[in-house]
């Protein structure tokens, strides 16, 4: 749609026009036309550059004002020659050639940091750390096995710096890689330890005769699962009822498949009555209310005679 030279909106636009140029000031203006600038780079601008932004440690503002680039296209040319242009890289630079002091809230044995809030952490805007400092973080949160928030309680700061922290330096951990490693430490115990139970010996005669006729017994499939020998990889586990590995008679035993197993060994009393409730109708076998066994040696004879 278009609108004649006195139309109302037109004269609108006008107004605003005016509005927007009078809100810019010269200093604002001049880092737009600077920033807006696509002067090409040549071979000794490039060298320039380099040699001014990580000898003399110019800034990417200083160096395009004293090139005559924008600053954008500054920043692209050092980001692409692989030149970390981050802030922590660069105050670390700084800092070591003597160009930038400590802030005052750095965290060193003469000077702790200041807190900010009232729980005593720190802003972590203003947090600077030393590689020793983001090293002992580090260790503490590996070797130690210390919590981010008794990390962050030491230092002064929150538990989310200290997690941005290890992110950078690839040593954070998962919630269940962290877990494994308290198990591993010895330094927390796992809700399914039994004592090691798994490592107990077997009796003498829990043997491959006596396994094989507990599988012929139950035709091969897994009494639990109901999955047969012939689509498994592997023979089908023969699992102790009452979890005790000396007594091995047919009352106790049971085929399962591997998948099978490893879930019996979770909630030991439940699969107990279960196992003996389904021996009881299919094989007759008796147990006494507190689940112990009611035995037959006749039944025991015969299927270790393979009568």
């Amino acid at each position: 749609m278009v609108f004649q030279k006195g139309h109302k909106i037109n004269a609108g636009r006008k107004q605003m026009k005016g509005c927007i140029r009078k809100r810019i000031n010269e200093s604002t203006a001049k880092k737009i036309s600077l920033s807006l600038m696509k002067k090409p780079l040549t071979d000794d601008s490039r060298k320039k550059i380099v040699e001014m932004y990580t000898i003399q440690l110019f800034s990417t503002k200083k160096i395009s004002e004293l090139l005559g680039i924008g600053i954008f296209s500054v920043w692209k040319f050092l980001r692409k020659e692989g030149i970390d242009t981050s802030n922590s890289c660069r105050r670390k630079l700084l800092f070591k050639n003597g160009l930038m002091k400590l802030p005052p809230n750095c965290f060193t044995k003469n000077n702790p940091p200041k807190t900010a809030f009232k729980n005593g952490s720190t802003p972590s805007n203003k947090v600077f750390f030393t590689d020793e400092q983001e090293k002992e973080i580090v260790r503490l949160y590996h070797k130690e096995l210390l919590s981010r928030e008794d990390i962050g309680k030491k230092f002064g700061i929150s538990g989310g710096v200290i997690k941005r922290i290890l992110e950078k330096r690839n040593a954070f951990l998962s919630a269940s890689v962290r877990e494994r490693s308290f198990y591993a430490s010895g330094k927390k115990i796992h809700p399914n330890w039994q004592g090691g139970k798994s490592f107990e010996p077997y009796g003498p005669e829990f043997n491959n005769l006596f396994k094989r006729k507990i599988r012929k017994r139950d035709n091969q499939g897994c009494m639990l699962g109901g999955i047969h020998r012939e689509k498994l990889r592997r023979a089908l586990d023969v699992h102790h009822i009452n979890y005790n590995k000396l007594l091995s008679i047919p009352q106790n035993c049971v085929s399962l498949c591997q998948t099978c197993h490893l879930k019996a060994n979770l909630n030991r009393e439940h699969w107990t009555k279960f196992f003996q409730s389904l021996l009881f109708k299919k094989y007759g076998y008796n147990y006494s209310s507190k689940g112990e066994l009611i035995i037959n040696l006749g039944e025991i004879l015969e299927v270790r005679n393979g009568i």
